[in-house]
């Protein structure tokens, strides 16, 4: 069943992005507060949950879009894969389990988004 393994990067590239996504973190967090105290005044209902869902929607899709590639090609992770860490490739039985439940996490994380996005719609405060 485990018979090969997709190759992680060497630790210097993992470590200098992780610095990277922390660095980006870091930003995000001091500026969220002014940032978010701006839309609150220049956007409307409307705009403000479309914007806060549009991260999640992205992520299911792209959730799906793995459980797709994972589904088609039989394995997981899919071939083409960026791991962080050395992973053995699953195939079979347990590779198509994966996929349906990266499917269903996917599918549920963007409709989660979408009804979020529609919450001003239902009670009125799109206008």
């Amino acid at each position: 069943m485990i018979d090969d393994v997709i190759k992680a990067p060497p630790r210097r590239v993992v470590l200098l992005q992780v610095a990277g996504a922390a660095a980006l973190g870091l930003v995000v967090a001091l500026a969220r507060r002014p940032l978010f105290r701006w839309m609150g005044g220049h956007l409307t209902h409307m705009q403000l949950f479309t914007a806060t869902a549009l991260i999640p929607f992205g992520a299911g899709v792209m959730l799906l879009l793995q459980a797709t590639r994972t589904l088609r090609s039989g394995q997981h992770p899919p071939p083409g894969t960026w791991v962080w860490r050395d992973t053995p490739v699953l195939r079979g039985r347990s590779a198509a389990m994966k996929g349906w439940v990266l499917a269903a996490g996917g599918l549920l994380l963007a409709l989660c988004a979408l009804a979020w996005a529609l919450i001003p719609v239902r009670y009125g405060l799109h206008r």
